[in-house]
């Protein structure tokens, strides 16, 4: 499959980040369940660990900080500054021709609903999800009709992930909804769904 890459601005590297406490339990909860005191420390923060990416490296599953003259692995896509949320993409991350579009731009709906988006390096070859969102490895699939919505679940947990998130560009909720529903009933792994459409995140729960 031929893929591609998106230019993200990137930050300097001259700033030092300390280890930051996880605030990533946190971006599962709406940003306007939480007080204005406590919202806007949490902005804060999340703002602090979206700036840390280009001074730390990605080594086995883990950041580590980034020795003089190392390269920066993550390009500094967005940040939202009313919910929190943020995208960032590692320079390895290969994006589809056809579908690269609708994958960037899920990324960049859930980001804005306040979730931590790293998209991920995808070595040729190797299966790989293609995000995590709050730690937690997801897989974004485009669909264009529900005939193929276990297929793609399938395919998601081969690559890794607990959560699918589908970019929905077809019309047919009631067949979409029930497929959903028996994804949760005959897929081991997945353990979240959720779903994009008209420029809007859902989160699809289990029956």
């Amino acid at each position: 499959m031929v893929r591609r890459h998106y230019k993200c601005r990137r930050t300097g590297r001259s700033r030092k980040m300390n280890i930051l406490e996880d605030i990533t339990i946190y971006a599962e909860i709406s940003v306007k369940d939480i007080n204005l005191t406590n919202r806007s420390k949490y902005i804060k923060k999340a703002k602090s660990k979206f700036d840390s990416y280009d001074s730390r490296i990605w080594i086995k599953g883990r950041f580590h900080k980034l020795l003089k003259n190392e390269p920066v692995e993550f390009d500094v896509c967005g940040f939202d500054e009313l919910t929190g949320g943020y995208v960032v993409v590692h320079k390895g991350h290969r994006f589809d021709v056809i579908n690269g579009k609708y994958e960037m731009l899920t990324a960049i709906i859930i980001s804005k609903n306040g979730h931590f988006v790293e998209m991920m390096n995808e070595p040729l070859r190797i299966l790989q999800y293609d995000m995590i969102v709050n730690n937690i490895p997801s897989e974004i699939k485009v669909m264009s009709g529900f005939r193929n919505i276990h297929r793609r679940a399938v395919e998601a947990v081969e690559q890794g992930a607990r959560r699918v998130v589908y970019y929905i560009n077809f019309d047919d909720d009631m067949e979409m909804f029930k497929r959903f529903n028996n994804v949760y009933k005959t897929i081991v792994g997945i353990e979240e769904i959720w779903y994009v459409k008209n420029g809007k995140l859902f989160y699809f729960n289990k029956k």
